[in-house]
């Protein structure tokens, strides 16, 4: 599985040896035990590029450290009136504790606590509507517009000032200030007890699965020699929870009947509308013509909602459209559908992020970083993940049916205008960066052109990031001790090693070690 708050690929020690003891390249002849194991290695793979490669992903992924960056400041300024203590979310709740706290440190926690909930409320939304009772519940809900908008505009300034500060790629949010007020006025207007909120049927998560899935059961058909129909694949159990809702939702959504074979026109279809709800444009590269849809917009199961209804009115227009699962068929498709629902297609997206690294001297050099995985130490995980999303977009630019059809390109059966061998060169270039090994450590992938050094020295770098991310998290809203021992990420040190490392990395940012910390009792809330 591939976990987004660690950034890891993982696959289980039998999946690992299959891989292991296959050859290398287009080959036939592989066993049920190594095409099975590929196709599950595939399924992982997809979950990567839609974290590091689509709009939404690369969202949602920098939420996580846009979190930690923007309390930066606030909570080294709250050290020296209330030092170290955690969780920071137990002293805003409690009117004892805030007893002797200034006025000016009360901002600041409210700050802090406040912007870390609504990223935290946006996040859990877009990935999980389901959700939404306990989100609307927490003391810190105001309006599910307010959530995306401090989530965006964070997430966007973080790119913008480590990336990109001419804007060329991201749009600047400073411009939809007003327009934000205004919708939270509007969600807000009502009262708790007049809120009639909506959510879509699926989130992210189910179009995630689903896309990843059913891509698998793809490369599995062709891989298989095409013996397996889409009901043989219902038998084994692979389209089952939220593996198959965000499909099922597809063919209700669009009145389309469900395929008989995984190569079927219904069967692209459903994978191009994941492709194109997962990639919004507006809110995110460029500005929105109207802020106070935002949610509709930039939410992956609002647009997967939307690009079904347009479907749904006329599906003769395209429910047949997709045969060959060639560039063209994606291009003109892709580029219809998106229209007509005034969503940006995917080559005026793919036309911004060229034209915007061709202009920027601070993209071009981002560019060059990732070919050469020498990156720049400010912000380094946000350069690292911008790098790749810059890489998979400018690559899906030229090939972008096999980032949204990769199980039949992955097979020698796959489309005419592309060989197996180019397709293996593009999964081979578009792996996960972090990916675990029959033990369970976390190791960075190698490159075949990439200094082994410099790519381990990313690793290291990054992972110092990530923990202090963690770190900051449980600062601010976990209760109990700090838990830092990092065994998810090695076991080839003892504890206390880990700990020594995690603390010190945390002290350079914060200048306090966590072993000083006072741990406060939780307080009825």
């Amino acid at each position: 599985m591939y976990s987004p708050l660690r950034f890891v690929l993982r696959l289980r020690p039998d999946i690992h040896r299959a891989l292991n003891s296959a050859p290398e390249g287009v080959v036939t002849g592989l066993t049920t035990e190594q095409i099975f194991a590929f196709s599950t290695y595939l399924h992982e793979t997809i979950h990567w590029w839609q974290h590091v490669g689509t709009t939404s992903g690369l969202m949602l992924s920098l939420l996580y450290p846009a979190q930690a960056h923007i309390a930066h400041p606030d909570l080294i300024a709250t050290l020296p009136e209330i030092g170290p203590v955690k969780p920071l979310r137990i002293i805003n709740m409690s009117a004892e504790l805030q007893g002797n706290i200034t006025p000016e440190t009360k901002a600041r926690l409210n700050k802090i606590l406040n912007n870390w909930h609504d990223i935290e409320f946006c996040r859990r939304l877009i990935i999980e509507p389901k959700s939404a009772p306990s989100v609307i519940d927490d003391p810190y809900f105001e309006s599910v517009g307010h959530s995306y908008w401090i989530a965006l505009a964070n997430v966007l300034s973080l790119l913008i000032s480590t990336i990109d500060p001419e804007h060329h790629l991201v749009a600047d949010p400073r411009n939809w200030q007003d327009a934000a007020r205004r919708l939270h006025a509007r969600e807000t207007a009502l009262g708790p007890e007049g809120k009639k909120l909506q959510f879509p049927a699926v989130g992210a998560k189910q179009i995630f699965e689903g896309q990843a899935r059913v891509s698998q059961i793809q490369y599995l058909h062709h891989a298989g020699g095409q013996r397996h129909n889409w009901s043989d694949f219902k038998d084994l159990g692979m389209l089952e929870g939220v593996y198959v809702e965000a499909f099922d939702t597809f063919l209700r959504a669009t009145t389309l009947s469900e395929p008989a074979d995984p190569k079927s026109p219904t069967v692209g279809l459903f994978l191009l509308v994941c492709d194109l709800a997962l990639n919004p444009a507006e809110g995110l590269l460029v500005n929105p013509v109207d802020f106070e849809s935002i949610v509709e917009i930039v939410d992956p199961g609002w647009r997967f909602i939307a690009l079904c209804t347009e479907i749904r009115r006329n599906p003769s227009k395209y429910s047949s459209r997709i045969c060959g699962y060639t560039r063209e068929e994606y291009v003109e498709l892709s580029d219809e559908l998106s229209s007509a629902r005034d969503f940006m297609p995917p080559s005026e997206i793919a036309r911004h992020i060229r034209e915007a690294c061709g202009r920027s001297t601070e993209l071009s050099k981002l560019v060059q970083e990732d070919r050469t995985f020498e990156f720049g130490l400010p912000n380094l995980p946000v350069r690292v993940f911008s790098g790749r999303f810059l890489a998979f977009q400018l690559q899906k630019s030229e090939t972008p049916h096999f980032f949204c059809w990769p199980g039949i390109c992955m097979t020698p059966n796959g489309p005419d205008d592309l060989p197996p061998e180019r397709a293996l060169d593009l999964f081979e270039e578009h792996r996960a960066l972090f990916l675990d090994k029959e033990d369970g450590d976390v190791y960075p992938r190698t490159f075949k052109n990439r200094s082994e050094v410099t790519v381990h020295n990313v690793f290291n770098t990054f992972y110092a990031w990530v923990s202090t991310y963690e770190l900051t998290r449980q600062w601010i809203v976990s209760p109990g001790d700090f838990e830092y021992g990092f065994s998810w990420l090695s076991s080839q040190y003892p504890v206390s090693e880990r700990e020594a490392w995690a603390s010190t990395k945390f002290r350079e940012v914060y200048g306090v070690a966590i072993e000083d910390f006072t741990v406060l009792a939780s307080v009825e809330i």
